[in-house]
């Protein structure tokens, strides 16, 4: 049962207009309140809405589908809240520093994500996988006034790229003699990199790419499966090898790529929305199973 006091309400907010520590939280760990950071980004569904759930626990089998209606997202601890639109896409405002988690609550969905060390000032983007009973932070893209950081996997290497850069989801990552590459805590090279590797690039941004000072290999598993929906444009092709584009990202399949869903290669065509589940490769997507809408 809620329980209302308004005269100790009041005390309190007289008492803030006075000392602005009055009735404040001393958890120094709770993250910053208020004001400021901005979390723009969107939402791959991979495999579509989940199961029922209960308490907060989704089960069940997973079945192929666009982005659930009414999907919203919350940061965990307050009461802000964002709806995210039917193409995937999503702005919370007003998010506190420090380290958060953001809920995705719809039907039969009920998944976390965490960011961490949010800093006042910084424009943050990211992507958000969501596969069945599971969300995966696919990629994080933050700029502030300490510089640009970017957490992602490796898209494309030299010769691909310009010898000694290499893309993150999507941001094309320079390096020079300065740049220190990690790998399992220790020293390595950029001989080490390798396409479908969770990497976090900090450096300074420049007009057409990013200057890693840092590149940190956090895993080393290039097996990873990799999910992506979206409007097909640019199609080309035959049922034997053919290409096109989801936004920015460049798609190839052939007579190995499955249709599924009573969806078949006749029904790729530009304007079309797909659902893609297939494995990293030198520049593009390989489509290993495809759903057309």
């Amino acid at each position: 049962m809620r329980r209302v006091i308004p005269i100790l309400s009041a005390l309190c907010v007289a008492a803030a207009l006075v000392a602005t520590t009055a009735c404040s939280s001393n958890n120094p760990s709770s993250p910053s309140p208020v004001n400021g950071i901005s979390v723009t980004g969107s939402i791959i569904s991979g495999s579509g809405s989940a199961g029922a759930s209960t308490n907060g626990v989704v089960s069940g089998p997973a079945t192929s589908g666009s982005i659930p209606a009414g999907l919203t997202i919350t940061v965990e601890g307050t009461n802000i809240v964002a709806q995210v639109s039917a193409n995937g896409q999503f702005t919370i405002n007003g998010v506190p520093a420090g380290t958060i988690n953001l809920r995705l609550n719809g039907p039969g969905i009920a998944a976390l994500v965490q960011l961490l060390d949010l800093q006042m000032g910084e424009a943050v983007t990211i992507t958000i996988t969501l596969n069945g009973n599971a969300a995966e932070l696919d990629s994080d893209r933050r700029r502030g006034p300490s510089g640009e950081q970017l957490e992602g996997r490796v898209e494309s290497l030299p010769p691909s790229t310009a010898a000694g850069t290499f893309m993150v989801a999507g941001r094309l990552v320079t390096t020079d003699a300065q740049t220190t590459f990690v790998m399992n805590g220790g020293a390595a090279t950029f001989a080490d990199l390798a396409i479908g590797q969770r990497v976090h690039v900090k450096g300074q941004p420049g007009a057409t790419s990013l200057l890693a000072a840092n590149v940190n290999i956090q895993n080393t598993n290039t097996d990873i499966g990799t999910s992506l929906n979206g409007i097909v444009s640019n199609f080309s092709g035959t049922s034997t090898a053919f290409a096109f584009n989801v936004g920015d990202r460049l798609i190839k399949g052939d007579s190995a790529t499955v249709f599924f869903g009573n969806s078949a290669f006749a029904d790729l065509a530009n304007g079309a929305r797909v659902e893609i589940k297939g494995a990293l490769r030198d520049g593009y997507l390989y489509a290993t199973r495809i759903h057309v809408n």
